[in-house]
Order: structure tokens, then sequence, then C-alpha cells
């Protein structure tokens, strides 16, 4: 399970690259800058707040491996922490709507193929990601914050 958290984290934050690349590259209005360097800030800020999650997995379990995450005596405090760090990273590619605010000028300053990849490629990477990691590995998160997530999920769907 380490080795595709390792390469799901890699391809996660690789599949960010072309399309910085394609915005910054294919757009030349001063709007497209704005865009490129929101999507640059939450991409970051996302890459970072896996590390911190990262390193906390680490120093609660000892290990790496994700399989000790199930058999090893994670505290409730600390699933919640790690489970939210990561809900809030998978929600900047999703977009959700408290980090959202990336998507429409990125979509806006993007040409057509562009917004496509965009749509079809990049949002759903987020999904996936709390699908098979958030959901399973951190159910004391998802137990006592559940009201949140679903506020968080039902306003995005309606705004």
């Amino acid at each position: 399970m380490l080795i595709i958290f390792f390469y799901f984290y890699i391809l996660f934050e690789a599949a960010s690259i072309p399309l910085i690349l394609l915005i910054g590259l294919f757009s030349s209005s001063s709007r497209s800058l704005l865009a490129l360097y929101k999507l640059i800030g939450y991409t970051l800020l996302g890459s970072i707040l896996v590390f911190i999650s990262v390193i906390i997995i680490y120093s609660s379990s000892g290990s790496f491996d994700l399989n000790m995450l199930d058999t090893s005596k994670l505290s409730n405090t600390t699933q919640i922490i790690i489970g939210l760090l990561l809900f809030f990273v998978f929600s900047i590619k999703i977009p959700l709507v408290p980090v959202h605010l990336w998507l429409p000028e990125a979509h806006v300053e993007a040409s057509t193929g562009v917004s496509v990849l965009l749509a079809g490629i990049l949002l759903k990477i987020g999904g996936y990601g709390l699908i098979i990691f958030v959901l399973p590995l951190f159910p004391a998160m998802i137990i006592a914050t559940y009201p949140l997530i679903w506020t968080i999920c039902i306003f995005s769907i309606f705004y």
C-alpha cells in the first residue's frame, strides 16, 4: 500500500504540471497569470499539507507503510488531524467550495482542450484520493466530522 500511495502522490502532483504549462503557454492575457498563480498556489498548499500528513503518519505509527495504519492504534485525534488534512488536500482538486477559487479562473483562461483535460482528469484525481485513502484509512475522522463534510459537499453542489 505504501508504494501505491507513493505513486499516487507523485502522479497527483505531476498531473498539475502539464496543465500549468498549457495554461501559462497558450494564454496571453494578464488574467491568465492570475489564474496560473492561483493554480500553483493551491497546488503548492496541497503538497505541503500532504507532506505534513505523511510526517504525522510516520511519527504516530513509526512506519510509512499504510497497511500499518489498519493495525496500529492511532488515536482518534491523530486520525481526525490526518484525515482532515488529506480531506482538505483532496478538496482542492475536487474542488469543494472553500478551496475552489482557482477553478473558475483556470477554466476561463484555458483553451477548450486544456479545460477538457482539467475537468476530465485533474478534478477526478481528488475524488479518487478521497475514496481510496481517506475513507478507509481514517474512519474516526469520518465519524467525527461527517456533518461538516456533508454540509460542505451539499453546499458545493448547490453553489
